[in-house]
């Protein structure tokens, strides 16, 4: 079935049906279509299906979870410690000093 069927007909598809063309998979993914095509063509990046000889679709949840399991998550800092977290100079006491080089005006001390 067509999407035009599936539209003018009033069939719901269900979210995990859903899919993407390889254009559409290209955008979601940030890859151009010629990148998407490589990977699919080495059995990489995010699966996708054949319907017949030539047509690729791309499940829009696998597209979503091969993007997450690619993302790359910042390390949080470790905090549990009684560690003092601010500058050198301003954890000597020199608050005014590491401000003022903070902002490009460097010791303004007379």
């Amino acid at each position: 079935m067509s999407a035009a069927y599936l539209r003018r007909h009033r069939i719901a598809v269900p979210a995990q049906l859903r899919s993407y063309t390889p254009d559409e998979a290209a955008a979601a993914t940030g890859l151009t279509l010629h990148e998407l095509r490589r990977m699919r063509d080495r059995g990489e990046g995010p699966a996708y299906v054949t319907i017949g000889k030539r047509t690729v679709r791309y499940i829009r949840s696998d597209v979503d979870e091969w993007c997450f399991s690619r993302s790359r998550r910042r390390k949080q800092p470790d905090t549990t410690g009684d560690q003092d977290q601010r500058p050198a100079a301003a954890a000597a006491g020199d608050d005014h000093k590491a401000l003022g080089s903070a902002f490009g005006r460097g010791d303004r001390s007379a």
